[in-house]
């Protein structure tokens, strides 16, 4: 059983003691619906770890609520090289980028916008009379063309 010597350390209540199981869960537990995306592609919880006290001994308590394991290189398992306390922003600009279905072959990007674009995106879809959404979608189009040789 995975879980054999959990019930020896008095932190089966805690938040880090949940984030232990879900990652065993999402490695070793077919039946977890995020098998697939884990256990399924081959991240495995190194040996040291599958024993909650040394991953809290690695690991630490977590600095916050805010904080939730991540893993560095999403394609290797879970270790003390290749994790840490990370917030949600931070672990979404560190997530692999699946593949997306399409008729049409497209070339996929990625943008980080910052709080002055968004204030230039408002100030320029007031003065048009459009949404946000659609000057951020024309902006992405212009630059998409401009780093294929387009005209924008």
């Amino acid at each position: 059983m995975l879980y054999g010597e959990y019930f020896r350390h008095g932190l089966s209540k805690t938040s880090e003691y949940r984030i232990h199981k879900g990652m065993m869960d999402r490695c070793y537990n077919k039946n977890s619906i995020s098998y697939k995306y884990y256990g399924g592609r081959g991240i495995k919880v190194s040996t040291k770890w599958k024993n909650f006290g040394n991953f809290i001994e690695d690991m630490g308590l977590r600095p916050s609520p805010n904080h939730s394991i991540d893993r560095i290189n999403n394609d290797k398992g879970y270790s003390v090289d290749n994790c840490r306390w990370a917030t949600h922003k931070e672990q979404a600009n560190n997530k692999r980028v699946k593949p997306m279905m399409k008729k049409k072959p497209t070339t996929l990007f990625s943008i980080q916008i910052t709080k002055d674009d968004k204030q230039k995106f408002e100030e320029i879809a007031m003065y048009r009379g459009q949404t946000k959404a659609g000057v951020l979608r024309q902006w992405i189009r212009n630059s998409h063309k401009q780093t294929i040789g387009e005209k924008a």
